[in-house]
């Protein structure tokens, strides 16, 4: 299959999960709440993890698309172009996708864990107040999902292919030369993407080649 086609599935993806967590808004259900968080706020301690089969199926989809698209042959390579409003849409395409790619799965020990401990199965749940094992359970946890929303952004820049945000778009990130970029290479890149996304007002004060539309 190729790149060109994946991005009418990825962009298919996104509108389904988006109608469908506005109508689950609009209706009196509860909602579905997926990931892991734990620490202390004001002096109480809270610790939740949550996740679902509807979500798990999305992640599941999410998963398969993008092996589609790290393995599928590399586009053919444009021009450079300029302007960083795509770059900047297509990161966070890739955190929303990335992370209900992981999140749901990462929750999944901590309530088989809470399943353990209580003798009761709740694909969520939230309490607090502490129990055994609490903070080496987050951690591995947060640890994976940390580890593959790094990798989930890296890896195309490997396989020298669009990720899944940049698919939608039409653009792909690649070195100079045409070539792969190494894993320390899209590794660093990932790291400073993250840096710059979240805190864009740095922007104007990163080095900037305008003719070749970079950052």
């Amino acid at each position: 299959m190729k790149i060109k086609h994946l991005r009418w599935l990825f962009l298919g993806l996104l509108s389904v999960m988006l109608i469908g967590s506005i109508v689950l808004s609009l209706s009196n259900t509860d909602p579905i709440s997926f990931g892991i968080s734990a620490g202390w706020t004001n002096g109480r301690y809270s610790y939740s993890a949550g996740t679902s089969p509807l979500v798990m199926c999305f992640g599941f989809a999410i998963n398969c698309f993008y092996l589609l698209l790290v393995t599928a042959e590399p586009p053919s390579l444009g021009g450079p172009f300029r302007g960083v409003a795509r770059r900047f849409f297509a990161f966070w395409i890739d955190f929303v996708l990335g992370l209900c790619a992981t999140t749901p799965f990462a929750a999944i020990f901590p309530v088989l864990m809470e399943w353990r401990r209580t003798q009761q199965f709740h694909w969520s749940f939230a309490r607090e107040t502490p129990a055994p094992g609490d903070s080496w359970i987050a951690s591995i946890s947060l640890f994976f999902a940390f580890a593959f929303m790094i990798l989930f952004c890296a890896i195309p820049l490997i396989r020298r292919v669009p990720s899944p945000g940049a698919c939608i778009l039409g653009y792909q990130i690649i070195r100079d030369d045409g070539q792969a970029m190494t894993l320390r290479n899209a590794l660093l890149r990932t790291f400073l993407g993250f840096i710059a996304a979240a805190a864009c007002y740095l922007a104007p004060f990163l080095f900037r080649d305008r003719k070749a539309g970079k950052f």
